[in-house]
């Protein structure tokens, strides 16, 4: 079997102290990436220059505004038969997406595979009220983009991020796919981290919350309208 091209999409916005970490977080990988695409969403500091760096990187200024038109953007530009997200301020085990890649060639009806996932708190920083001391010692299950890797046909098929959410796209994305019955699978491992900083959109609770809630009840409306067994 013929091995599947990757590409990772790095959306970013004012990333310039964290970007590279992201990006050799990605060549690091034991399986290869066969595309990284960098997408803007305006920076005003040295984010392009660092992007601009690295040889393997394709920088591209997203269309529109906001995180979920950054990942919609990445994804009409992806070439790769898998497509992965990693948030410039993540990092990934080497072997991350190898697992992945492998889960997905043997179990070929599975449309997408997540890993756990960890927060760490960056150097000189405080938890945000979203964030208890807890939160900082349990492993979560990475319902979250950078612990996703996907086969691209599925975003063809069930579309992408629901632009009209600030900060919930990304819960509102797993929320319809795991409605729409499609077919997902966890990996036991800790492969993803998750930095916690300031500047995390996720810092703005009160938004965060109101969004969620909505995802929650369109969820809970999605499920009502399907036929019963």
């Amino acid at each position: 079997m013929k091995p599947s091209s990757i590409t990772v999409i790095i959306p970013v916005l004012n990333g310039e102290a964290r970007l590279a970490t992201a990006i050799r977080s990605v060549l690091a990988q034991t399986c290869g990436v066969q595309e990284i695409l960098v997408v803007d969403g305006g920076s005003t500091d040295g984010t392009e220059a660092v992007a601009r760096q690295f040889e393997e990187v394709t920088w591209l200024q997203q269309g529109g505004k906001g995180l979920a038109n950054a990942r919609n953007s990445g994804l009409q530009a992806a070439t790769g038969e898998l497509i992965a997200f990693h948030d410039h301020d993540d990092r990934w085990e080497p072997h991350k997406l190898e697992q992945q890649v492998d889960y997905l060639r043997r179990h070929p009806e599975t449309d997408y595979v997540i890993t756990q996932l960890k927060f760490e708190l960056a150097a000189g920083c405080t938890p945000t009220a979203a964030y208890t001391p807890q939160s900082f010692k349990t492993t979560h299950v990475g319902c979250t983009p950078s612990a996703l890797l996907a086969r691209r046909a599925l975003f063809k098929s069930f579309g992408g991020f629901d632009e009209s959410f600030a900060l919930g796209c990304d819960a509102d994305w797993f929320a319809r796919v795991r409605d729409a019955g499609i077919v997902g699978a966890t990996l036991p491992e800790v492969l993803t981290y998750k930095t916690i900083h300031s500047d995390n959109l996720s810092a703005n609770v009160e938004t965060n919350r109101q969004e969620l809630i909505s995802i929650v009840l369109q969820s809970m409306r999605r499920r009502r309208q399907q036929p019963q067994p």
